[in-house]
């Protein structure tokens, strides 16, 4: 240990000091001040010493990077992160005169905007810091425009309906969120600074590859080759996680290479001298990293290949585990909270791990290739891509495990496929962009377009058909990842890089699906139902064997939607909803549908027979934008009761109410399983389905009294129920008069 210490000091420093880091929170200023007085006395016993280190002397020195690293670290935790994040936080519950330059637009309808903005003034004082901005109007924003008003600021929850909402927004170095108090809120003049420059030149990139190659390709190329993810389709960020090739959407290594190995190639054809080529592919390299919003993947990848292309202009051997711990060090020195992003640990875990394992077996393949037959040179290629994949794979599986709980199952086999496409769409996004104003640019925009095209239209068609993820939610997924890493680290400490790769991953794959057959084994036709209700939308979701029915009794929104749909895989470990059921239809449903199936292996949607010309026109629109993804769509009759068979499982939902006051329709749902579930929504019991509702509370085990619908306005009669009740939200409480607990955001049921 002490000689490898030894021999990469940098690299231990690096180590220690992240570990500082984490551990700075957890230990007190006393502790801090120790390990600093350890650390001096360590280097003036050394420094004192009046010959050269022998014995124990000399180990006590090379273990200084380590103490370096880890009080560094501890350090700057504290006047990086801490010390300024209380500064921010303490301004929860003020309202302040802002003046703030808008980065980006998270959300734009006249009735209400979101923003990511940079606060720069706070009344007459000067600050800097970023915040999450909502206001209830539109005011025109756009990024890099400067606006003025005044807001309150308070903090974000900790969690909102499941989701860690304030470790996300840290994450992102936002502590704080704010909303416009008055209606001057302004736009007042537009940001000249350096990183507005490129915020603005990557927006007119976007714009002309979305205006020449279509609004979804043009998205696509822009987010593949220049980062901007919010110009990806739905679809295709989707069906790009599922089979396990979401990093080509990410601007990093692969996406950097092509482009700088594209300039070198150009300089050297143009005999460009080798000095002057070097300093023209650095120039570009931190261009690139600016225009891509200096992301932690692209610092890390750019850093990794300036430092590689000054060894080769020094003729300096070029050592990549350290020249990644350089870029690591680089990225958390200038941002601070990258340590907690999810982005920046896969960057470099996955780095790790191709350099750690990749790239000495893609030699090894190399040489027993070199000379031999061209079909052994082209399986030997498949291999290497295959052992780079495997290798990122291993090293990012605990991230991976903690941060998104699923790991595509078809990812080797994907990158053979589709990272030669996705090179060959690069040169020809860069070949359109270089040739803009050219007569070629029609013919090259085709081409592009019809190549994104084919990508697209291949991997939303292999997500519909190949298997779906390996779900990490299992309780037994830890025992797996752990054997995994276990298995890794003793190989590779044993020196054996091959059979470490193959060995962990077999390990991995034996211990998983064994436990998980075990499982499977015991919740074998298990039935599961959870109740959810998000902002007065009701939701019931049915679950037995990996199948998954979605009950809406909702207004179409999407975002309680996509919360709700969010439950099904860490809660009944299902990849997504299967079936989804409209109990009744509102214009956003069609905005939902589309999104969801987006998201989604959606197979079947159940519809209303509607009612009236708006409703025809709503169901028209849901119907083409469900049959245009490849769902099935069935009409059902709302004018009686329906029953519908889902996997074995009962659920009838009994024709539609209406109560003289409101437009909104009145719904009963009863569940027949192994164990009976009840849903009425509000104001039932003040219409013609009253008598129904208490007949079916006889054969009831369990009552959601729902919160979708016309205001309750009469209090609810004293129920003739032994079951469990359950009530959507406190509104309902109140309305009926009653104290039955209510859900929160979601609860479940299992029955055995």
């Amino acid at each position: 240990m002490l000689n490898m210490i030894k021999d990469r000091p940098l690299l231990f420093f690096v180590l220690s000091f992240f570990f500082g880091m984490v551990i700075s929170p957890l230990l007190p200023f006393t502790a801090k001040a120790v390990l600093t007085v350890l650390l001096l006395t360590v280097i003036l016993v050394t420094a004192s010493q009046p010959r050269p280190l022998i014995g124990k002397m000399r180990n006590i020195a090379v273990t200084i990077p380590l103490l370096l690293g880890i009080i560094f670290g501890t350090y700057y935790q504290y006047f990086a992160i801490e010390k300024p994040k209380n500064e921010i936080t303490s301004l929860s519950g003020n309202e302040k005169e802002i003046v703030a330059v808008v980065e980006e637009v998270s959300f734009s309808e006249e009735y209400f905007t979101a923003y990511k903005v940079r606060v720069v003034r706070i009344e007459d004082e000067n600050v800097g810091f970023s915040c999450a901005l909502s206001i209830p109007y539109d005011i025109g924003a756009k990024e890099n425009d400067v606006i003025r008003l005044k807001a309150r600021f308070y903090l974000p929850k900790k969690e909102s309906y499941g989701f860690s909402l304030r470790e996300y927004y840290s994450s992102r170095g936002i502590y704080i969120l704010a909303e416009s108090t008055d209606e001057n809120a302004k736009v007042i003049g537009f940001d000249r600074s350096i990183p507005s420059f490129f915020r603005n030149l990557s927006h007119g990139i976007s714009v002309k590859l979305k205006t020449s190659l279509g609004r979804d390709h043009g998205g696509f190329v822009s987010g593949l080759l220049i980062g901007r993810k919010s110009d990806i389709p739905d679809s295709v960020s989707t069906s790009f996680r599922y089979l396990g090739i979401s990093h080509v959407l990410s601007v990093s290594g692969l996406h950097l290479t092509i482009l700088a190995g594209t300039l070198i190639m150009f300089l050297k054809a143009l005999t460009v001298r080798r000095s002057v080529r070097y300093l023209m592919t650095v120039g570009f390299i931190i261009f690139f990293i600016l225009l891509t919003g200096a992301r932690p993947s692209v610092i890390r990848s750019g850093v990794m290949l300036i430092l590689l292309l000054s060894a080769d202009a020094l003729g300096r051997d070029y050592d990549p585990i350290t020249a990644l711990a350089i870029a690591a060090f680089v990225i958390v020195l200038f941002s601070p909270t990258a340590i907690y992003d999810a982005g920046f640990i896969l960057s470099v875990s996955a780095t790790a791990g191709i350099v750690l394992l990749g790239a000495p077996i893609t030699r090894w393949l190399y040489h027993i290739s070199d000379r031999k037959g061209f079909w052994l040179k082209i399986f030997t290629r498949l291999l290497t891509v295959l052992s780079i994949t495997a290798s990122a794979t291993v090293f990012t599986l605990p991230a991976i495990w903690y941060f998104f709980g699923e790991t595509s199952s078809v990812s080797l086999l994907s990158n053979i496929l589709f990272i030669p496409l996705i090179t060959v769409l690069m040169y020809l996004s860069v070949l359109f962009l270089i040739l803009y104003r050219t007569p070629l640019a029609p013919s090259l925009s085709g081409i592009t377009s019809s190549m994104s095209k084919l990508m697209t239209d291949m991997s939303y068609g292999l997500m519909k058909i190949l298997p779906p993820p390996i779900d990490l939610s299992y309780p037994f997924a830890v025992v797996a990842v752990s054997i995994a890493i276990i298995t890794l680290a003793v190989l590779l400490i044993k020196k054996k890089r091959a059979l470490a790769l193959v060995i962990s991953l077999t390990a991995f794959v034996l211990t998983y699906f064994g436990c998980f057959t075990y499982y499977d084994h015991l919740h074998k036709g298990e039935e599961n139902v959870i109740y959810s209700s998000v902002n007065g939308n009701d939701y019931v979701i049915v679950n037995t064997d990996n199948k998954t029915l979605l009950c809406d009794f909702s207004n179409g929104s999407y975002s309680s939607a996509r919360s709700v749909t969010e439950l099904i895989q860490p809660k009944l470990h299902d990849t997504s909803v299967d079936t989804i059921l409209l109990t009744h239809l509102h214009r956003k449903h069609i905005d939902m549908i589309s999104r969801l199936s987006d998201n989604g292996r959606i197979k079947q949607l159940y519809i209303p027979s509607p009612q009236n010309n708006d409703e025809n026109i709503f169901a028209e629109a849901i119907r083409d934008a469900a049959e245009s993804r490849g769902i099935d769509v069935i009409t059902y009759n709302s004018d009686r009761y329906v029953t519908f068979d889902f996997a074995g499982i009962k659920i009838t939902l009994y024709k539609k109410a209406y109560i003289e006051r409101s437009t909104q329709p009145l719904h009963l749902m009863k569940i027949d399983g192994k164990r009976d579930f009840l849903y009425i929504g509000s104001a039932v019991f003040e219409s013609e389905l009253n008598e129904k509702a208490l007949s079916l509370l006889e054969d009831t085990d369990v009552l959601f009294l729902g919160a979708h619908g016309p205001l309750i306005k009469e209090p609810l009669i004293p129920l003739d129920f032994d079951g469990e009740v359950l009530i959507s939200d406190n509104e309902t409480n109140i309305g009926y008069e009653t104290n039955y607990t209510t859900v929160g955001f979601f609860k479940k049921y299992i029955t055995k």
